[in-house]
């Protein structure tokens, strides 16, 4: 029984060599596996929440855009001469563009390790962040906002029989918007 065990001791010490060379490969390995991986969801989570946060950006902002350009030009038809009562509707094309101030952090970290048979390598760490920057009410700060494109317009105003009133609202609502005569149509109000 006492040859056994030192049979065993003797392999184990064999394995101990290999063990001693390779286990510090295989944790180093498994680090940078480890933060590599680590980097990426973080990249990934701030990809998605800016994402996310850029399309309840739009949506808010096309409501109030179109709700409030439609109350704009719904009070400034109705004091057109022979314009009653006016109701405006817009279709937008896109939710427009909003561009909100991010702040970038870019770290790079570099490492050099020897193991105990005297190799060495270095160890490369590049660490992006992203944070979106928030006013004192925790909102978004807007850098820029595109406003969103119209696709058509619709006016229904009293007076609209008469041609003279109808090429007035076109005139005027071409103006305004910029969009041409084909994407604007102009009814009877009832």
């Amino acid at each position: 029984m006492n040859e056994k065990w030192k049979n065993w001791l003797s392999k184990k010490e064999g394995n101990k060599d290999w063990f001693g060379t390779a286990f510090p490969i295989l944790l180093g390995v498994g680090v940078i596996f480890l933060i590599l991986s680590n980097t990426h969801i973080s990249k990934k989570e701030a990809n998605i929440q800016t994402t996310q946060l850029h399309e309840q950006m739009q949506q808010v902002s096309t409501v109030t855009y179109e709700e409030q350009l439609s109350r704009q030009l719904e009070e400034a038809l109705c004091h057109m001469v022979g314009v009653g009562k006016v109701r405006v509707l817009l279709t937008l094309d896109d939710g427009g563009e909003v561009s909100v101030l991010q702040d970038h952090d870019d770290t790079r970290t570099e490492q050099e390790e020897t193991n105990s048979s005297g190799e060495s390598r270095k160890l490369l760490e590049n660490r992006q962040q992203t944070e979106t920057v928030r006013d004192a009410q925790d909102q978004p700060y807007v850098l820029r906002q595109n406003v969103p494109t119209i696709r058509g317009v619709l006016i229904l105003a009293e007076g609209a029989e008469s041609s003279v009133v109808k090429q007035e609202l076109l005139r005027a609502v071409q103006a305004l918007l910029g969009v041409p005569a084909d994407q604007v149509h102009i009814a009877a109000y009832q």
